[in-house]
């Protein structure tokens, strides 16, 4: 009898943590961009190396809110390409919020399905943060220093990923 009580125990406890999405590794995961989450599996041409290129392309993909954090140390400028054959997207660029602030607004959003746009970033933490409805296609973003000079290395940055 004690056997089935603590079987009926775990599962009580079990099944609404696995309900909830609390030991599913997609609810506030993250990690650096070289290790991406099992949830978010990325093709062979997709590149996430922020601020430097991000590019994700996508087939018939779904999220509320995928988000890609970064840092710049030096003023960047950033082109924003976006390439969509069915579905929708939305992405923009926040200065990162201190804890408690919440979501700051936006330095750069896109109000476009296919096509490119440039913002210069001045430094400071980011976060690129992206919403898609049924999407085919592929998101771009390409740095390089602000006065035009070639894409920088930029080894302090560690980029992070979040679903």
């Amino acid at each position: 009898m004690r056997k089935n009580q603590w079987i009926t125990a775990l599962l009580c406890f079990v099944v609404p943590l696995l309900l909830t999405g609390c030991l599913v590794q997609g609810g506030g995961y993250s990690q650096p961009e070289s290790e991406p989450p099992p949830s978010q599996e990325f093709g062979a041409s997709d590149v996430v190396n922020l601020p430097e290129k991000l590019h994700i392309e996508t087939e018939g993909v779904s999220a509320n809110r995928v988000s890609y954090s970064f840092n710049v140390a030096e003023p960047t400028e950033m082109e924003v390409t976006l390439e969509t054959e069915t579905g929708e997207i939305q992405l923009a660029i926040t200065a990162r919020a201190e804890p408690g602030q919440g979501e700051t607004d936006p330095v750069y959003e896109t109000d476009y399905l296919s096509g490119s746009g440039n913002v210069v970033l001045e430094p400071g933490d980011y976060d690129v943060i992206i919403r898609v409805q049924e999407h085919v296609g592929s998101y771009d973003i390409e740095g390089k220093a602000a006065d035009g000079d070639e894409l920088f290395e930029n080894e302090d940055s560690l980029g992070t990923f979040q679903i």
